[in-house]
């Protein structure tokens, strides 16, 4: 909220790091109908139902889109072979696929864009994962899987993957990957990864293998951050034979790969 008398700002929650005068903690406000002065900049307003718009250019031609009421597209749940091929899923706000104590589950094929939610939640599941599919522009992570407590802790191989893919993220201010998570012995391999504010991936789980893949042009956002993020927390893993360029010179304390806490 804005308190205009006393030049001050309420914010709905708290900030880690803080935000200090003259410092490198940027910082940015949604929603603001004020601050609605460049071209692709919006403003809702809830009591009304309105939508003002700063378009980019001519929008007499523009395909527009609006979903009120998403949910979830596909659920998965204690299921064996079951592929999805050549599906094409857009404008929805909540996720694509959810997917939850499965196995041999294969996303191929598909086109995964404009999402609220994930694109793949993949949760204590083996053998699954995507391939040859794209994701852009998906707010949450494009992909994110987790083992469940019993297989990690048991180092019980997983063995999912995510190969041959296409992420990308443009002109958007989510700060998630587009993979986090992984469980044993999983296996991340060439894929491209296009324009992200933050990490392009954050892979985790033990005996993981992040390879032959190429990130271009991420972060330009973030600071104290990697192309690839990952921490000490997250298991042992193997990253090697990928091609990181063009990250972006705006960004202080980049790193192609950052391995934080050590």
């Amino acid at each position: 909220s804005f308190d205009g008398d006393n030049r001050s700002v309420r914010t709905v929650n708290y900030s880690t790091y803080g935000v200090r005068e003259n410092s490198q903690c940027e910082y940015y406000f949604f929603n603001v109908l004020e601050e609605l002065d460049i071209p692709g900049e919006w403003y809702i307003d809830k009591k009304t139902n309105k939508l003002y718009l700063y378009p980019v250019g001519d929008i007499k031609e523009a395909k527009i889109a609006l979903c009120t009421n998403g949910v979830d597209l596909f659920s998965v749940n204690k299921a064996k072979y079951v592929y999805f091929n050549g599906i094409t899923m857009s404008y929805n706000s909540k996720s694509g696929f959810i997917i939850n104590d499965s196995e041999n589950i294969v996303v191929q094929n598909c086109n995964l864009g404009f999402l609220k939610g994930n694109g793949i939640i993949m949760s204590n599941s083996s053998y699954s994962g995507a391939t040859t599919t794209q994701f852009y522009n998906v707010t949450d992570n494009m992909i994110k899987i987790s083992d469940g407590r019993s297989r990690a802790q048991n180092l019980k191989p997983a063995r999912n993957f995510v190969q041959n893919c296409f992420f990308s993220r443009q002109n958007d201010s989510s700060h998630a990957s587009a993979i986090i998570g992984g469980g044993v012995g999983d296996v991340y391999s060439h894929n491209l990864f296009q324009k992200f504010a933050a990490a392009a991936a954050t892979p985790r789980g033990n005996e993981t293998v992040f390879e032959y893949n190429e990130i271009t042009a991420s972060p330009y956002e973030v600071t104290d951050m990697g192309a690839v993020y990952t921490s000490g927390f997250f298991g042992l893993r193997q990253d090697r034979f990928n091609y990181i360029h063009d990250m972006s010179a705006n960004v202080k304390m980049g790193h192609a790969i950052y391995y934080d806490t050590f």
